[in-house]
């Protein structure tokens, strides 16, 4: 009966995420107060400053502003132009306990300013700007700009991911274009890449975050994390692919449309699958976001599955409805508090007015 006993508890122990699988719970709501001169326009990220601060940059007006822990309008950095402290299209971004960094798409730049305080960035005349060709992701590592961005190593080689060492300005080449892929050399990559019926026409984007020494990173294209080891170069890979998730595939009317470069029919048929939209790693978790074909027609719900550092797949659940959602009306972007495990949305409504609203919403991760 003993012997009976402790079979069962280890059976238990070693399904344990199964009996505990991770949650998420509302912990704080509240809009984003702007005053009267300034209105919050577009933005496609947020991030956490050190003093508790939600930054977020706005495309439409181009600058970046930062905003209380309860939502009010702390301070507006930057204009529109090409000088100092100016800015096109400000739209993703991220931050550590030393800096903020963030793709500016009109610039094709990646601006990095060092904090000077609550709401306030050293130097902003003068931060590092890095060019960028192609890409909608960073993440900060100590010293280091990780950069999910196209670019040619000095070989002639693409890659998908690179760091930058903003101490000594040092480029270090990260992940080959036929890792990303998941190609077996970059020959094949280069021969994919000139057909147009391949993978590449699903999309191009990846996403990338770093935590405790190691890299991750994820194409939109299929659901599949790579963790690179940030010291040695070493690739390992994890994933769970439940029945929620649609796999991507190029049919003929996308490979067409991509060709041809129509982009509401690609719109379209990238709608019939799911989409990898953000990556986000804390002390305890590895948190994957996903879009996948929603019931309601025309519109895409958001899954997120959660991953130990052991790279052991926890659980995956369906967003809440108030941040699940990605069409016209509404939509929202994710960060992740490091320290506390929580899940921080910026959400972008209509109100009964049809004007654009946006509010934050913090969830804690618990089991």
């Amino acid at each position: 009966m003993r012997k009976l006993i402790f079979v069962i508890a280890t059976i238990l122990l070693i399904n344990s995420n199964l009996l505990f699988p991770a949650k998420i719970k509302l912990k704080n709501r509240f809009p984003l107060h702007c005053g009267d001169k300034q209105e919050l326009y577009l933005s496609g990220g947020i991030s956490v400053d050190p003093y508790g601060n939600f930054i977020i940059p706005d495309a439409k007006v181009s600058n970046i502003k930062i905003f209380s822990k309860s939502g009010r309008l702390l301070k507006v950095i930057g204009r529109k132009g090409v000088g100092p402290a100016e800015f096109l299209i400000p739209f993703r971004n991220v931050s550590d306990s030393k800096r903020l960094a963030f793709l500016d798409f009109g610039r094709r730049r990646c601006f990095v300013y060092e904090f000077a305080g609550p709401a306030q960035l050293k130097d902003i005349k003068q931060g590092k700007s890095i060019p960028v060709n192609a890409g909608v992701d960073c993440c900060l590592y100590n010293d280091l700009l990780f950069l999910a961005a196209f670019v040619l190593d000095p070989d002639g080689n693409s890659c998908e991911l690179y760091s930058v060492n903003l101490t000594n300005g040092k480029t270090s080449y990260v992940l080959p274009s036929h890792e990303k892929y998941g190609l077996s050399s970059t020959a094949e990559y280069r021969k994919v890449y000139r057909n147009t019926n391949s993978i590449v026409a699903i999309g191009t984007q990846g996403y990338c975050d770093a935590y405790n020494g190691k890299v991750y990173y994820v194409w939109e294209g299929d659901l599949r994390i790579l963790r690179i080891d940030i010291k040695t170069g070493d690739i390992e890979e994890f994933w769970i692919k439940t029945d929620k998730y649609v796999q991507p595939f190029v049919s003929d009317r996308l490979a067409i449309a991509y060709e041809q470069k129509e982009r509401m029919v690609m719109a379209v048929e990238k709608s019939k699958f799911s989409i990898i939209d953000d990556i986000n790693v804390s002390k305890n978790y590895i948190v994957l976001s996903y879009m996948t074909p929603s019931k309601t027609a025309g519109r895409r719900s958001r899954m997120l599955q959660f991953y130990g550092h052991d790279m052991k797949f926890i659980s995956e659940i369906e967003a809440p409805k108030e941040v699940s959602f990605s069409d016209e009306d509404e939509s929202a972007v994710i960060c992740m508090n490091r320290e506390t495990d929580s899940l921080i949305f910026l959400r972008r409504f209509l109100d009964a007015k049809d004007e654009d609203k946006f509010e934050i919403l913090v969830y804690n991760i618990y089991r």
